[in-house]
């Protein structure tokens, strides 16, 4: 590399030599990198790594694992079905429906769509709670719902049973299928501790190089 191309030190400055990139202008200039705050941000980023590394543990682990169960648990059947009770008839339920009545404008077809945890079977419940929402003047009748047509109604049950069909089919297939998921299963399962074994090394490694213990200097003697 020329001399010249070498960086320059000012006032705890470097200089970065200028970059030709097409035409630009911009690009040709000067940009002084501020050392104090990149040898700041350098200092920060090693202490960080270097607390993790000494203060992880594996009760630290599973406390953390805790937390973010906690916080966010395992999704199961039953877990759904558990809140389903929950939300059937709540304040959010219906706080839910009076939005979605008015964003979908009374369109039983959308509103069936979007509300959670609604099935066909749910569309009578559904229907009464609006119409006790349009007596209490909660909402407004919109076109769409007062005056929705029976063969609309009827098209949205057939294309919901047609769906539940479909589901019931695709259940059965999966169960004559279950022999090769669970190898896959398996397959997957091994790669995630594969990845996992992988990082640990990663992070011991990491540890080892940025966090070893500096050596007291020893005092000379007089």
């Amino acid at each position: 590399m020329d001399s010249s191309e070498n960086p320059k030190r000012q006032d705890n400055k470097f200089i970065v030599p200028r970059i030709e990139y097409s035409s630009s202008s911009y690009a040709r200039d000067s940009f002084p990198v501020n050392l104090n705050h990149v040898t700041w941000n350098f200092k920060f980023c090693l202490t960080n790594l270097c607390i993790v590394g000494e203060s992880f543990s594996e009760k630290s682990f599973d406390d953390w694992v805790d937390y973010w169960t906690l916080i966010f648990p395992k999704v199961t059947p039953e877990a759904i079905v558990d809140y389903a009770k929950k939300y059937h008839g709540s304040k959010e339920e219906r706080d839910d429906l009076i939005e979605l009545y008015n964003k979908h404008q009374g369109d039983m077809d959308a509103i069936m769509d979007s509300m959670i945890l609604a099935e066909a079977d749910d569309e009578d419940r559904i229907r009464k709670l609006i119409e006790d929402l349009l007596a209490e003047k909660v909402l407004e009748p919109l076109d769409a719902f007062v005056n929705e047509p029976p063969k609309k109604r009827a098209n949205r049950l057939k294309r919901a049973l047609k769906e539940a069909n479909d589901c019931s089919e695709e259940k059965k297939k999966t169960r004559k299928e279950g022999a090769s998921t669970d190898s896959l299963v398996l397959a997957l399962q091994a790669n995630q501790k594969r990845r996992l074994a992988e990082s640990e090394n990663l992070l011991d490694k990491l540890t080892e190089k940025y966090c070893k213990p500096q050596a007291k200097r020893k005092t000379p003697r007089k």
